[in-house]
């Protein structure tokens, strides 16, 4: 039984895994052949972008029914590896018309069919064990995106495409193993706008884009200020915060399975605000370095996987699951485009302030949350409350019964040990004569 439901499950686990690998690691390496001039950054980075969430929106949208089927899938997986594979001929020329034919594709590529992956990811994790599924694939995005680019580093960008089309293939092995689920929601049942104005998605959508755009604006600022004088190293904070990262997930995995949604949000949020507080009351100090690393670095772990994986397949429970991921994924996405837009201002921007009013606006993104409905069933929480308490119980009756045990072993034992004296009637009397003559 075990085994099925890990054949069932495995395929759709790493045809995910495989499929944002990918769109990362492509993008760190269309993002390395970019020149210092803003105009290249711009016109680069918002094609690639702008490509990936058009299509991401198409992919969920017009085309979330065909691409659960096999054939489209294969042909979305192969389409990929052959844009990789074009883009190691094309990219090496580096001019901006190369960088924009290349950035084109690919974005659109990584973008379709993430929708579709991230719904079948939900479909096959249940409600109550979704945050620790949610947590092993980020771990494991994690290691694998960490392992791709540290070992591709010293590679040439033709040879880096390459690679990318040799992984992007391996994708296909999933596709044959995929089981789809055979129920498909109807598109008219869930349209953007009334996903949109669902208050539940709205109160926990504010305050993910707040901390999407507050942290992606501050980290060219972290990029460029670290590595500076009493600052720590760059390369050495990214490995630290990659590492904590990824074992912070599993935290917000727990947290999010047993205590709720709700409370790993808010987790989240406050222990992000509680980074760029450090930085800003203790500023240009190794102290508030470190710890700003390990508060942020806990707070991007539980919240990836609440706000990735969790709860937009939560929201979406009969219903269409691609078109809840496309728009809570947006901030993510669109974020990370103004990331690399806010980077050639990073030496002008005062770094004090700047941590300053990101600690505030953290702080007031978590005013939504406070009135956000627990996304968790409630069903799934009684459960688990009355399972606790029923151990709790059952620990208590143990306790008390080998309490009484104990007392019944004491008692027996101590009449074992007990000895009854008993004197014969004769001499009896003959110890009152003895006594009677000598005394």
């Amino acid at each position: 039984m075990l085994n099925a439901k890990i054949r069932e499950v495995l395929p759709s686990l790493f045809l995910l895994i495989n499929s944002i690998t990918w769109f990362s690691l492509t993008w760190f390496a269309v993002a390395d052949l970019i020149g210092a001039s803003f105009t290249d950054i711009l016109i680069v980075s918002s094609s690639y972008f702008g490509a990936l969430l058009a299509s991401a929106i198409i992919g969920a949208t017009f085309l979330n029914k065909k691409l659960r089927g096999k054939t489209p899938l294969l042909t979305w997986v192969l389409l990929g590896a052959a844009a990789s594979a074009v883009a190691s001929a094309i990219a090496p020329g580096s001019n901006l018309l190369n960088l924009v034919s290349v950035s084109i594709p690919l974005g659109a590529l990584a973008g379709l069919g993430i929708p579709t992956c991230l719904a079948f990811f939900s479909e096959n994790a249940s409600s109550k064990n979704r945050g620790r599924s949610g947590a092993i694939v980020f771990f494991t995005i994690q290691a694998l995106t960490a392992a791709f680019y540290f070992s591709m580093s010293t590679i040439s960008v033709d040879g880096q495409f390459l690679i990318l089309a040799a992984w992007r293939l391996i994708g296909i092995a999933s596709v044959f193993f995929l089981v789809p689920k055979a129920e498909v929601v109807q598109e008219q049942k869930t349209p953007l706008r009334r996903i949109v104005r669902d208050r539940t998605f709205y109160l926990y959508f504010v305050p993910w884009f707040l901390f999407a755009i507050v942290n992606f604006i501050e980290e060219p600022l972290i990029e460029y200020h670290f590595g500076g004088e009493g600052f720590v190293p760059y390369d050495l904070y990214i490995m630290a915060t990659i590492l904590i990262t990824s074992v912070a997930a599993f935290l917000g995995g727990a947290i999010c399975d047993f205590k709720g949604r709700k409370v790993s949000s808010i987790l989240g949020f406050v222990m992000l605000g509680l980074g760029f507080a450090f930085l800003t009351l203790l500023p240009g100090t190794l102290i508030s370095q470190i710890l700003y690393a390990i508060f942020g670095s806990v707070a991007w772990g539980v919240l990836y996987v609440t706000f990735i994986f969790v709860v937009w397949g939560d929201m979406a429970e009969g219903a269409s699951r691609e078109k809840y991921y496309v728009l809570g994924c947006m901030p993510f996405l669109f974020s990370n485009l103004i990331s690399i837009l806010v980077k050639p201002f990073a030496e002008i921007i005062p770094i004090a302030s700047s941590f300053s009013l990101a600690s505030l606006f953290l702080f007031l993104a978590v005013l939504p949350l406070l009135y956000a409905p627990e996304t968790l069933s409630e069903k799934i929480m009684k459960a688990r409350e009355l399972k606790n308490y029923i151990a709790k119980a059952q620990k208590e009756v143990a306790k008390a019964q080998n309490q009484g045990d104990e007392g019944n072993q004491c008692e027996k034992e101590a009449e074992e040990e007990s000895v009854e004296f008993t004197v014969n009637p004769e001499d009896d009397e003959k110890a009152k004569e003895l006594a009677e003559k000598y005394y």
